[in-house]
């Protein structure tokens, strides 16, 4: 068993391996890192937050204030985000305990094993401690679902803390 870096998800594959971007849209002050999976709410892009049941796509950039301009920002607070309908992202499971992630195998973190391909779970996003703002997929959340488990990594064993799995999108879940 070892304990696997947590990153943000990956958008690894498409249809025909072409990154689609969906319309222009402005973050209105909502903060998030690059490669978040994002919503759209009040006509802008937000954090996916915990227990998510709707996705837009995933940014390739992270959220900008007004005051940024070129060559910081190319768009300002407006992102062209990925489409995900059809693509399979790379995430690492994982679950809170409280407001923060469970990190390490010390800790009894979530591991790959935890979760079966061809089912249905939801993300959960820390808001305190060292990931606050990451999205892992939570494979205690089978209610408030918005990815299906399609592969395990080659490389990660079942028995890796937080280690990183295949998942697509539930179409239906998809904002246009």
């Amino acid at each position: 068993m070892a304990d696997r870096p947590i990153l943000m998800p990956d958008l690894v594959r498409t249809p025909g391996n072409m990154f689609i971007q969906k319309p222009i849209l402005g973050d209105a002050a909502n903060t998030f890192t690059m490669r978040s999976l994002v919503r759209i709410t009040a006509g802008a892009l937000a954090l996916c937050a915990s227990d998510e049941v709707l996705v837009y796509g995933i940014t390739p950039d992270g959220s900008k204030t007004a005051a940024q301009t070129p060559p910081e920002s190319m768009f300002g607070e407006n992102h062209y985000v990925f489409d995900i309908k059809d693509g399979e992202i790379e995430i690492n499971v994982g679950h809170l305990s409280g407001t923060a992630l469970v990190v390490g195998a010390a800790s009894a973190a979530k591991t790959p094993a935890d979760v079966v391909i061809g089912v249905a779970y939801g993300i959960a996003v820390p808001t305190t401690g060292l990931y606050a703002g990451f999205q892992v997929l939570d494979p205690t959340e089978v209610t408030a679902t918005l990815f299906v488990v399609v592969g395990k990594i080659d490389d990660v064993a079942d028995a890796d803390a937080n280690g990183r799995v295949r998942v697509k999108p539930i179409a239906a879940k998809i904002q246009p």
